[in-house]
């Protein structure tokens, strides 16, 4: 069995919405993630919301290690191309300083070129140095977006 692992979102699996919530409602994960701060809808109507997105314009991964959930994943595709997608991800906060993030993004972008995605971006604040660090270990390429944040990107 492979230690990384990932799983479609399923709001009827008790553990990973356990595992998002404590990442919806961790305050070191909502400090990088404004959309989670903006919105105004309890964690309840943005799983439904997920859920009404998924396999459209959007999907949702939980990474298993050792099988155990440490990780949140999600891939929107790219003005409805499905070759290229935008990445969002999320280490639950037991698990971060472990660099478990470098393996299972790694993991995840060949998980995604063998489904035939060929470029991926992300968009990290300049002063979350986590990401940044997974991101570049990943060999992506970055460029200063605004004075706020970095816009990454990678060919698979």
């Amino acid at each position: 069995m492979a230690i990384f692992q990932y799983e479609t979102l399923d709001t009827r699996n008790e553990k990973q919405i356990h595992l998002l919530s404590d990442i919806w409602h961790d305050p070191e994960t909502r400090k990088y993630f404004p959309g989670f701060n903006e919105t105004i809808m309890s964690f309840e109507d943005y799983v439904q919301n997920i859920w009404k997105r998924q396999n459209v314009d959007r999907r949702d991964y939980f990474s298993t290690y050792h099988d155990r959930y440490i990780g949140w994943l999600n891939i929107n595709s790219y003005r409805s191309l499905k070759i290229s997608v935008e990445l969002m991800y999320a280490i639950h906060p037991h698990f971060r300083k472990q660099h478990l993030g470098n393996e299972m993004v790694r993991l995840f972008l060949e998980e995604l070129k063998r489904d035939m995605i060929q470029h991926v971006e992300a968009q990290v604040g300049k002063d979350n140095y986590s990401s940044q660090k997974i991101l570049l270990y990943n060999q992506f390429k970055q460029v200063e977006l605004d004075r706020k944040s970095f816009y990454f990107w990678k060919k698979l």
